[in-house]
């Protein structure tokens, strides 16, 4: 899907969407084992000019993460996992970054609107703005989800609006006000991207970057994945409000796991950064998501901690099935050898946490099921449809 990025979704709607929600048209559709290449907006959708200062700067953040997609994937069913392996992202040359006072991690101190604008070239981002600072490639992809079924989207607004009351602040549900499509009743229906979810979207994982394979459980016929938002940069947790934001081109290849979602007991996006796709000095690594909703389904606004529980949650299940492990024996594990990382402190009412398991720690390798077999292989060789070839468009 190859389109001038530089031009505004609501320009251009055909080329993608802005709201979460399962009725949205497939824009494209592929076999597993198809290699895609899209253009991507950057995540304010063209709305920080690369003269623009924090004065003068009027942002509509309804318009906020323009995604590329849907992308709806042949035999993609409930209970399985699809899998996304980004294979490159080549930035744009320029970026930006602004300073969001009202959706910072500071904003009781009442700080100013700021621009920094960003030159990218030969893998470092400089600025007028920041000078002497020469910040190195670290392009990952902060937007990438999956629909969310009807009953998760009914879950998701229920739970969100009884976060809003609790609170007494306004959060970015469902609005039809600069929705696209424009639709009903996807306009009034669909769920606002900002905020992460069970089914993906806006987690700021810095590790959804190139020799990662990240993993969706399915909630749709079909999965319908959609990607937006590439950051060139990103510190833990977004302070900011924004990363160093930038358009793109993403290379991906689409696998898909059938019954391995329902198999694993996995319910929120993992990743895995197999020993042969990592640089030289990483780890290889399984690694589970968590947001701040705890085990009742109650939004925690913002609460590290309840992600924190889900994220180890679902590691813990993870290396229970995949070891035919007890609980226990999982949960000393990763209280040994798993990290617990902060992806997105910023996207209310959700806070991201991941759960990430070096695999190196297995001396025989590639953790196995209850069947003796390593679970790669598992659930991978033997779930995966067979290769239908490069797809692009």
């Amino acid at each position: 899907m190859r389109f001038d990025a530089r031009t505004a979704l609501r320009d251009l709607p055909g080329t993608g969407h802005n709201r979460w929600h399962p009725a949205i048209p497939p824009l494209l559709r592929v076999a597993p084992g198809a290699t895609l290449e899209l253009d991507l907006r950057d995540g304010m959708d063209g709305q920080v000019p690369s003269a623009a200062d924090g004065a003068a700067l009027a942002l509509d953040l309804g318009r906020g993460h323009p995604l590329t997609g849907p992308i709806a994937v042949a035999g993609a069913q409930p209970g399985d996992l699809l899998e996304v392996e980004i294979v490159a992202i080549e930035p744009a040359r320029e970026g930006f970054t602004v300073v969001l006072p009202d959706h910072c991690l500071l904003a009781h101190r009442r700080l100013e609107r700021f621009v920094v604008h960003w030159s990218i070239a030969r893998g470092f981002a400089r600025s007028p703005q920041l000078p002497g600072v020469a910040v190195p490639d670290a392009s990952f992809l902060g937007c990438l989800g999956v629909a969310p079924s009807p009953e998760r989207l009914r879950q998701i607004v229920a739970r969100e609006r009884a976060l809003a009351r609790e609170l007494g602040i306004a959060l970015p549900g469902p609005t039809a006000a600069g929705a696209i499509p424009a639709e009903e009743p996807i306009a009034s229906e669909g769920l606002h991207t900002v905020p992460p979810r069970e089914h993906g979207g806006n987690a700021d994982v810095r590790e959804w970057r190139p020799g990662t394979r990240v993993l969706f459980p399915v909630e749709v016929p079909g999965a319908l994945l959609s990607v937006g938002d590439a950051h060139f940069a990103q510190g833990d947790g977004e302070c900011a409000g924004s990363a160093l934001e930038m358009r793109a081109v993403v290379r991906l290849r689409i696998g898909l796991r059938r019954g391995a979602a329902r198999a694993l007991g996995l319910t929120a996006p993992a990743f895995e950064r197999p020993a042969g796709a990592v640089a030289c000095g990483e780890r290889p690594v399984f690694a589970t998501t968590g947001i701040s909703v705890d085990g009742d389904g109650r939004a925690r606004h913002l609460d590290v901690r309840t992600a924190a529980i889900a994220a180890l949650e679902q590691l813990v299940d993870w290396i229970a099935a995949t070891r035919g492990w007890r609980p226990e024996q999982a949960l000393a594990l990763a209280s040994v050898a798993a990290h617990l990382r902060i992806g997105s402190l910023v996207n209310a009412p959700n806070a991201v946490v991941s759960a990430q398991l070096p695999l190196d720690v297995f001396e025989t390798g590639t953790p196995a099921g209850r069947s003796g077999r390593p679970a790669g292989e598992l659930l991978s060789r033997r779930s995966r449809a067979p290769s239908a070839g490069r797809s692009t468009t």
